[in-house]
């Protein structure tokens, strides 16, 4: 009787795969993009937006924001909550980001690791 000289790879198989490609990613300095928020509104005129939180974020960070017509890098300069400067906010909060550049409702946010 021939058997199938294929098979179906084994779970530990898949799962050392998806290891060596996770660490081929940190060796080769690939960045790690981590969903924080996504955008409800954006001011044009003020160049802020307004996110709904799902990570903490904080002053300093590097973010990516992408969407349908989104696609930038930029860091966390500056950040509000009621009108209020704050340095970090956590998952949860809705709070004001200074943007570079135009977003649109539905963009999704994310830190660079």
């Amino acid at each position: 009787m021939a058997t199938n000289s294929y098979e179906q790879p084994s779970r530990n198989l898949k799962t050392c795969l998806k290891n060596t490609r996770l660490l081929l990613g940190i060796i080769l300095n690939e960045e790690r993009h981590v969903p924080v928020g996504e955008v409800r509104n954006f001011d044009s005129d003020m160049g802020m937006c307004v996110i709904e939180l799902t990570e903490p974020l904080q002053v300093g960070d590097r973010i990516v924001i992408k969407g349908a017509t989104t696609d930038f890098k930029q860091k966390v300069e500056s950040m509000q909550i009621d009108k209020e400067d704050i340095a970090s906010a956590e998952a949860g909060k809705v709070i004001g980001l200074k943007v570079k550049d135009k977003v649109s409702p539905g963009d999704i946010i994310y830190r660079i690791e």
